[in-house]
Order: C-alpha cells, then structure tokens, then sequence
C-alpha cells in the first residue's frame, strides 16, 4: 500500500468546498486528526502533485471521520489532506508520526505561507 501525504496550509480559501483546519495553538502533546483528515484515492496510481491539487480545488477529497481508518491491502495510491493553522505567537516545530508498518512509501508534500511546496520523501 502506497500513501502520499499532502499538507496545504490556508491554501484553499475561497474553494468550494468547507475548509478544514486544525490548529495547532495551544500547544499539545498530540493533536487528534478525526473530522481533519481528508483522503483521495488514486487506484491507478498515476496521480502527480498538480492532479491531486486539481482535484483538491474540485472537492474530490473525503474527510475521514474515523479516529483510525484501514483501507486493508491494496495498489491504490491514497493521498491525504491536512490543513494546520498555528495562531500562536511564534513558530513551532511538531513532528508527523504515522503508526503502520506496513506501509511502503510515505511522501510529504508542505506549502507554509505562500512559499514554494516542499517534497520530502519518507
């Protein structure tokens, strides 16, 4: 099972469809993704970065209301969504643990503020 994790930060204000954001302020040990997280799956596979934001701006993702989704074993490429708002008064460092050994590939995808997106390759 492949994931590509995809974090747009405030990026889609004013699309169609409702924002979710989670805030990171004030600060926690760890912060609960249920009703934040938003899935869209790509059983072939061929979805690149600009396909997936195309279809962000569509409203093709589904928000996960489950605290753990299994999607079971499968090809599909699955990407997530997670928009982070930090309202505090400085910046902050967290760190992303994903808890499944079974997975094959992790990619992170951030845009913060306006700035060019960062790929990183987990």
């Amino acid at each position: 099972m492949r994931f590509q994790w995809l974090v747009l930060p405030l990026l889609l204000i004013g699309w169609p469809m409702r924002l979710y954001a989670l805030d990171l302020f004030p600060i926690r040990e760890s912060y609960g993704l249920q009703g934040e997280l938003q899935m869209l799956e790509d059983p072939s596979g061929n979805m690149d970065f600009q396909s997936v934001q195309s279809a962000a701006r569509e409203g093709e993702f589904q928000v996960l209301e489950h605290t753990n989704p299994n999607f079971g074993f499968s090809s599909s490429v699955f990407w997530f969504r997670l928009v982070l708002t930090n309202n505090g008064p400085r910046t902050e460092s967290f760190f992303l643990y994903i808890n499944n050994p079974f997975l094959e590939r992790v990619e992170f995808y951030a845009r913060t503020n306006g700035q060019p997106v960062q790929h990183r390759l987990a």
